[in-house]
């Protein structure tokens, strides 16, 4: 049985958390876990093609001292601040993010290729010339008391303005980094 895209999602974010959590650390951990993930590809000559691939969802996770729902709290604060609007909220399960923001070039005033790597065309990175429809969701779990573990996700689609062909992106960890120390810092400011 297949699941869809947003329950593959949380149970990654899930086993993310939990596995931080068991592990104690206070710093960062990123975790892989691999699942079958077809792609859509459109090519140049607007044909489609759908590819069963196996891609790694990657999750990073960071260990807060503060309580899940004050570490929620701050995560939202931070979501505006990072000018990602939060079309995914759940106060109940502490899930707040966008599965699909449409976004050019910057992001909260950072150039895309710092968070994703999207390939390159004619030697140019594609997050820099792309339209990219950016998934960025965030997890608050509560671990030891006092504390809770943050678990991002981040990947995207980038399509070429014009011809429309796509590319997959992947993360290069720096916007869940990003996120985490924002509510951590936040927390200290408490």
């Amino acid at each position: 049985m297949q699941q869809s895209r947003p329950a593959v999602l949380a149970t990654v974010v899930t086993a993310c958390a939990l596995l931080t959590a068991c592990a104690g650390s206070a710093g960062s951990a990123t975790t892989v876990d691999t699942a079958p993930a077809p792609q859509q590809i459109m090519t140049a000559s607007g044909q489609s093609i759908r590819l069963g691939t196996t891609s790694s969802i990657v999750a990073v996770s960071e260990a807060i001292r503060i309580g899940a729902d004050s570490a929620y709290g701050l995560l939202l604060k931070v979501y505006g601040d990072l000018q990602i609007p939060t079309t995914t909220l759940d106060s109940r399960q502490h899930t707040a993010g966008n599965p699909a923001l449409k976004i050019r070039r910057r992001l909260g005033g950072v150039s895309l290729i710092k968070y994703l790597d999207c390939g390159h065309k004619d030697g140019n990175p594609n997050a820099d010339s792309y339209d990219v429809v950016l998934h960025v969701v965030t997890a608050v779990s509560g671990a030891a008391e006092g504390s809770s573990v943050l678990s991002t996700r981040v990947d995207g689609v980038a399509t070429h303005p014009v011809f429309g062909s796509q590319a997959v992106c992947s993360t290069t960890g720096e916007l869940e980094k990003r996120i985490a120390a924002a509510v951590k810092e936040k927390s200290a400011a408490k």
